[in-house]
């Protein structure tokens, strides 16, 4: 008995398998190391320079289109790895990933790059990873056509009743944002007041009323409480502040909500002290990752960490500046912390209406307290990810062309991430 349990106990002990190429000991090239390939780390691979870097890319996810990702490896010099990424040991600069046939592999790297995007928020609503069909990769929207397909099919057995009939052919949307938007039946389900909140309100106005010319239906300021097979149940804000309860059936429940941080991810950030947001990893405007060296997160799984620009720019000022002085404190700030651009655009045209008069700092002090509520993170979009693929990309080629021992001192030197927004798209249907 006693040998039996040995044996068992053996079996389970994973083996970790040493990662086999031999470049990085023979050409001595330094690793880098690219968890993910959505359209940062696609980005990236599409504009580095080939032979600076022994570059592995991997990533097991659907949404990849592997076969895109091998040619771009190929065009770029990369290899191209399957598997998951479990665990990185900072100190010892190594990757613990799970190849396709469960292996355990072990990856060191001078250079890492996390992309590794983020999951649905389910928000701890039971029922919801049980029961809904969410919609961010392609196997979601693969699982989504086929349920549709038996739905209509079930919907046209003249049997069954007409209850059952209305049931199936009910479709509830729960996130009123770009994604949810896009695939509206018929019943959608928003937290906020207004659907689209991100776009401008009159943006937000002309697809509530669309909508309702479609017969779709738009519940706003209304919270999930749970979900099941057949129906979900809702809490409405009314008018007087109360609450009200809500039973709906469907036939398909699509998952629109929000993000948040994939197990790995969250394993990331709990080994390091520095990492203190919820959803993402914290990085600098350099994309650094804050707390561990020689690495880098960017896309939906990270966010950049800017101080209270507020605080920066009052610090600086004095009693009965003027719009030039002020101009240039703001020129300087925005300079050091990009993402404060867009911010700090709405601050000109606010102290531009001054002329020249002198601006009291109490002045200041209330735009920024009226304006702070309004700010926001940069967006979990491509359009993001893209452009901090781009922005790493070139900084990675200039410090391919110095000696490792070089990096700290010329990254230092190399300009800040900022962000280039252009705009902003949502599909509400034709015609």
């Amino acid at each position: 008995m006693q040998k039996s349990i040995s044996r068992i106990r053996y079996s389970t002990v994973p083996v970790v398998n040493q990662f086999p190429w031999s470049s990085w000991e023979t050409k001595k090239k330094p690793r880098l190391l690219i968890l993910g390939t959505g359209w940062a780390s696609t980005t990236i691979l599409k504009n580095l320079k080939k032979n600076q870097y022994e570059t592995i890319v991997g990533t097991v996810e659907y949404r990849s289109l592997l076969e895109n990702t091998r040619k771009i490896c190929r065009h770029s010099g990369a290899h191209y790895f399957a598997a998951s990424a479990d665990d990185v040991d900072f100190d010892k600069k190594t990757v613990l990933a799970i190849d396709t046939d469960n292996n355990q592999v072990e990856i060191p790297y001078d250079k890492l790059v996390i992309a590794l995007g983020a999951r649905n928020e389910t928000y701890g609503i039971p029922g919801v990873k049980e029961n809904v069909h969410f919609c961010k990769t392609i196997k979601d929207a693969r699982n989504i056509r086929d349920k549709l397909t038996t739905i209509f099919e079930k919907a046209s057995n003249p049997i069954i009743s007409e209850e059952e009939r209305q049931r199936l052919l009910t479709f509830v949307v729960v996130g009123g944002g770009p994604t949810g938007v896009r695939h509206v039946k018929v019943i959608l389900i928003q937290g906020s007041a207004h659907i689209l909140n991100t776009f401008d309100e009159k943006i937000s106005e002309y697809a509530e009323e669309r909508f309702k010319r479609q017969n779709i239906k738009v519940i706003t300021q209304a919270f999930v409480q749970s979900v099941d097979q057949k129906s979900i149940t809702y809490k409405v804000k009314k008018p007087d502040g109360s609450m009200e309860t809500n039973v709906t059936d469907y036939g398909l429940c699509v998952w629109s909500t929000g993000i948040a941080m994939h197990e790995t991810t969250q394993k990331l950030s709990s080994k390091l002290t520095d990492q203190t947001h919820r959803r993402a990893l914290n990085v600098d405007s350099g994309l650094r990752l804050i707390g561990a060296k020689d690495a880098y997160a960017l896309g939906d799984c990270a966010t950049i960490v800017l101080p209270n620009i507020g605080d920066l720019i009052l610090s600086q000022c004095h009693e009965d500046m003027h719009v030039e002085e002020l101009n240039s404190i703001i020129n300087q700030v925005t300079e050091k912390h990009p993402q404060s651009h867009s911010f700090l655009s709405g601050l000109k045209e606010y102290i531009e209406g001054f002329g020249d008069s002198p601006i009291k700092l109490q002045e200041l002090k209330t735009w920024f307290e009226k304006t702070a509520a309004k700010t926001t993170t940069l967006p979990a979009t491509a359009q993001v990810a893209s452009q901090q693929g781009y922005y790493l990309a070139k900084k990675l080629n200039k410090l391919g062309k110095y000696d490792s021992k070089d990096w700290e001192n010329v990254e230092e030197r190399f300009k800040n991430f900022r962000y280039n927004h252009l705009g902003n798209f949502s599909y509400v249907g034709g015609g």
